[in-house]
């Protein structure tokens, strides 16, 4: 109600009503992320770092992510180099809209081998009333972050054979075996194999789907790999032989 200049005898009767009328949203939901690159926790490098996000009511406002160096833990990146800091730190990173929406982040730093480093993801959305709360505990911004710790393995593992050594002269071969090294990431099953051909006089690779040693190329097979590392053994059955041939074996890791 608010009143107009009339003269105190005229008050009554002049006089105007407004009424002023609002609308808005209750948003205490907090956001949230997700990483889905880098997506396997022993990487080589990590070229783009990206997930997705997702706020119900208010929507997202901004995604910040921080690359924390384990090997010491006061070190975090800050978009072009390392540096020493007491708390987190966070950089933003740019969105997608969409369904869901996307965020994404590119500046990553070069990986050490065998280094551990913790990726944190934080969203908040447009509800977060920036003038009257205290940003870490503001009720829209995501908390606890989301964390994800990756190990950076840039060696390849090496396969060698043990059984028989190179230049022996045998008369029974039931397997033959070797071992693998690879670390921080390992060998798992499977990921041994093995190839055998006939050297002198000059055939052909052991071809498992057909049993014979007609292959042109090498017919690698999976050898059965059991340890626990860094260093596994690995064995696989021997094809049948022929009497006064020389055979040559390779063998590869994959870890």
């Amino acid at each position: 109600k608010s009143w107009d200049n009339s003269t105190p005898e005229n008050e009554e009767a002049n006089f105007t009503v407004g009424v002023n009328t609002i609308t808005f949203i209750y948003d205490t939901d907090k956001p949230t992320s997700t990483i889905t690159l880098p997506s396997t926790q022993f990487v080589q490098s990590i070229p783009t770092i990206s997930g997705t996000i997702w706020d119900g009511l208010s929507g997202i406002s901004v995604v910040k992510v921080a690359i924390q160096d384990l090997t010491y833990s006061a070190t975090w990146w800050n978009g072009s180099s390392w540096l020493e800091n007491s708390t987190t730190y966070w950089i933003k990173v740019s969105t997608q809209a969409g369904s869901p929406a996307t965020w994404r982040y590119t500046s990553t730093p070069v990986l050490g081998h065998a280094a551990q480093y913790k990726i944190w993801v934080r969203a908040e959305d447009n509800a977060w009333d920036k003038n009257n709360f205290v940003e870490s505990v503001s009720p829209n911004i995501q908390e606890p972050p989301l964390t994800y710790v990756i190990i950076c393995d840039t060696q390849a593992p090496v396969a060698k054979v043990n059984y028989p050594a190179d230049g022996d002269i045998l008369n029974f071969l039931p397997a033959i075996t070797g071992t693998a090294v690879d670390s921080p990431a390992g060998i798992a099953e499977g990921k041994v194999f093995v190839a055998i051909r006939e050297e002198s006089p000059l055939g052909g690779w052991w071809n498992p789907a057909t049993s014979t040693f007609s292959a042109a190329a090498p017919v690698y097979s999976t050898a059965v790999v059991t340890g626990a590392g860094p260093t596994y053994n690995w064995s696989w059955q021997s094809p049948p032989l022929t009497d006064g041939y020389r055979y040559l074996v390779q063998s590869y890791a994959v870890d």
